[in-house]
């Protein structure tokens, strides 16, 4: 996947044109405004990919640091 930038102008000015090329171009649009990195457009599949957390995911590692947290900061006698 290849990463454009551009300017915030030209997002404002072209964004429907940006729109289909991240849709069907499958590209994602870095935008920055002042040579400032502001925002980032990216395919759904992609953003649902990073956003996709399983609750049952979150109680493994949540027990699994509770194992941790006892086995290793106890008080000392």
């Amino acid at each position: 996947m290849t990463t454009q930038t551009i300017s915030a102008y030209r997002a404002r000015t072209n964004f429907g044109d940006l729109l289909n090329q991240v849709n069907y171009g499958k590209k994602t649009i870095l935008i920055k405004r002042a040579n400032k990195d502001m925002a980032i457009i990216l395919p759904i599949e992609i953003y649902e990919a990073l956003t996709k957390v399983d609750d049952k995911d979150i109680e493994i590692y949540s027990d699994k640091r509770i194992k941790e947290f006892m086995d290793n900061d106890k008080l000392p006698k």
